[in-house]
């Protein structure tokens, strides 16, 4: 989940966004900086810029399949790449 958010936010123009590799344990053993004050919310409004050249359509997909120099990724986890759960993207 945490990369697909990763990917929205910058398809939606955020410019620094990060995913902590093995998560906010893994860095607090780390003994990088850690706290559980708040602090205070600071209101704000983004306004979405949409990173069109981030996404590819079905029709150029299909035709970069039998090309050479072109890799695709399935970066899903085992379970729902092997079919077995779908937690995002549901059959209708």
């Amino acid at each position: 989940m945490a990369s697909r958010l990763w990917w929205l936010l910058k398809y939606l123009g955020h410019e620094q966004v990060y995913v902590l590799d093995e998560g906010i344990s893994a860095w607090a053993k780390q003994g990088l900086p850690v706290s559980s004050d708040r602090g205070e919310a600071q209101p704000a409004t983004f306004i979405a810029t949409v990173q069109h050249s981030m996404l590819v359509e079905m029709d150029e997909v299909k035709e970069l399949l039998g090309s050479g120099g072109t890799t695709f990724i399935d970066s899903r986890e085992a379970p729902r790449y092997r079919g077995e759960v779908e937690p995002i993207d549901r059959e209708r």
